[in-house]
């Protein structure tokens, strides 16, 4: 930036065995950003952090894990996405899966999950509540069934969802449908969505994904029909090379292309090029960005 400054983050996570069933996982992060726009005037000056952590059970048929999530305010770097920051709190999550060589069924999951969020001033910013279930037939049939009761201040949001798949366990034949209901912001809505794998050629999986919504504002009853179509494809290129792709048109003509480039170039050493591009017809909202960097696992 013209005025100097300067804007600096960093990240470690880990994931840690304690035993067969027991595990760990951590996230921290923290930036400093000293910034100025082009008149010299100060726009941000503060040092952020998120953290995360979480014990996780898992021996069949139960999986169980229970975290605490920190995020301050202003805790936005320039590089990354943080859906939603100024949270702290905790969130638990259990889930029931039987395999079964019965007639009754294939697989049988039953889940709940909980998060509650306060501010830094200490007042309630999320609040969640999640049940859902899900049964895989012996005719190949997966039938889910889940509802959401989600509290973003200020709204009051709740989802009803229910779905179908058909060829299931063969993902390549497999097709889903699915309903979804409830209110969202002040808004009642109906969704509908498909969803179907293909693969033409054995190095080019892609999966085709369909959403329709209709609305009605539950103050001025005004209706609108939003819609979602996307593709997402990876072509692999080589043993240790592949792009992988999403492609995006919306409703009020918005289109979107992201593409990421990876080459493990060295042993464990890989580097990655990510391009994306966005165009609204309707709005002044376009823009290209470029990112790149390398990782190093060991």
């Amino acid at each position: 930036m013209e005025g100097g400054g300067h804007a600096a983050a960093g990240s470690v996570d880990g994931y840690f065995f304690l035993s067969d069933a027991w595990r760990i996982s951590l996230q921290t992060a923290m930036a400093d950003e000293l910034l100025s726009n082009g008149s010299g005037e100060r726009v941000k000056a503060s040092q952020d952090y998120l953290g995360f952590g979480s014990l996780i059970y898992e021996r069949y048929p139960w999986h169980f894990d229970a975290g605490y999530t920190a995020i301050t305010e202003e805790f936005n770097p320039l590089l990354g996405f943080i859906p939603r920051r100024d949270i702290f709190g905790p969130s638990l999550n259990g889930q029931l899966y039987l395999r079964s060589n019965q007639a009754q069924y294939k697989e049988l999951r039953l889940g709940y999950g909980l998060r509650y969020f306060d501010d830094h001033q200490g007042a309630t910013a999320l609040r969640d509540h999640d049940t859902y279930g899900r049964i895989l037939m012996p005719s190949d049939i997966g039938l889910n069934l889940s509802h959401a009761i989600q509290y973003r201040a200020p709204y009051d949001n709740q989802r009803t969802a229910a779905g179908m798949s058909i060829f299931t366990t063969d993902l390549w034949r497999s097709f889903a449908y699915g309903w979804a209901g409830g209110v969202f912001e002040e808004k009642d809505y109906n969704e509908f969505n498909l969803e179907k794998p293909i693969k033409f050629w054995e190095r080019l999986p892609i999966r085709w994904e369909f959403v329709v919504r209709l609305e009605e504002d539950r103050w001025t009853r005004e209706e609108e029909t939003v819609w979602l179509n996307r593709v997402v494809f990876d072509l692999f290129l080589g043993k240790n090379m592949w792009i992988k792709g999403s492609l995006q048109h919306q409703d009020r003509q918005k289109q979107n292309i992201s593409l990421i480039y990876g080459w493990e170039f060295y042993r464990r050493t890989w580097w990655y090029l990510v391009l994306n591009d966005l165009r609204n017809l309707n709005e002044e909202e376009d823009g290209t960005s470029i990112f790149t960097k390398l990782t190093y696992t060991f």
